[in-house]
């Protein structure tokens, strides 16, 4: 499957959220968000026990420059890292062919305006490679959730909330998998100007670690 750019289409202005790709020999997921001044920290979190949200000092995780990716392989395991550069993770999730729709991953825009401006011709993006999701005008945050089925194209989200599937055949896979992106607006988070995300948390909700990207 060909590496899909996703960006936010509102008000006529194009911005670069992150691009998703597979790769062909083992069903691999890519997920390389991006944020406008292109400064990058990575690392291991773990949520408290019975904690509903959690901080994360992002300076005290790995620093990069080069555009870091989340890998989420077809085996479950999961980490982040930059080309031929340091590795956080790997954290197991349940491999790609036994999830039933769950959340994998997300990707959140403090403010939209924390993503890279696309500054070419909007006819000059190949449409079989690129994803615009709209937004609606005075909606300044969002979210991205990425949801992955080994059976079936179903997925732990409401259909209507669904931007654009994908279906990965592999040369390891038994059969295809199925995977989903939806787009959620919300209100700004504080004061920050970053896009973080998110993914190696257990989709079932029963472990408590997790891997973070932070784009600035």
């Amino acid at each position: 499957m060909p590496r899909v750019r996703v960006f936010v289409d509102q008000a006529r202005s194009l911005q670069h959220a992150f691009d998703f790709s597979v790769t062909n020999t083992d069903a691999s997921v890519y997920i390389q968000p991006y944020a406008r001044e292109g400064i990058y920290h990575y690392g291991e979190g773990r949520f408290p026990p019975g904690a509903d949200h959690v901080e994360v000092n992002f300076r005290e995780k790995l620093k990069a420059e080069t555009d870091p990716h989340i890998s989420i392989h077809q085996s479950g395991q999961v980490h982040i890292r930059t080309r031929g550069g340091s590795k956080a993770g790997p954290l197991q999730i349940p491999p790609l062919a036994d999830l039933r729709g769950q959340h994998v991953a997300t990707i959140t825009a403090d403010r939209f305006s924390a993503l890279p401006k696309y500054r070419g011709e909007r006819d000059s993006l190949d449409p079989e490679r690129t994803q615009f999701i709209t937004v609606d005008d005075g909606v300044e945050s969002g979210r991205f959730a990425i949801y992955i089925n080994g059976r079936e194209p179903s997925f732990a989200v409401p259909e209507d909330r669904i931007a654009f599937t994908a279906t990965i055949q592999g040369a390891k896979l038994e059969g295809p998998l199925y995977v989903c992106v939806a787009p959620w607006g919300q209100e700004p988070l504080g004061a920050g100007e970053g896009v973080a995300a998110l993914a190696g948390f257990d989709p079932g909700g029963h472990g408590d670690e997790f891997l973070i990207l932070r784009g600035e």
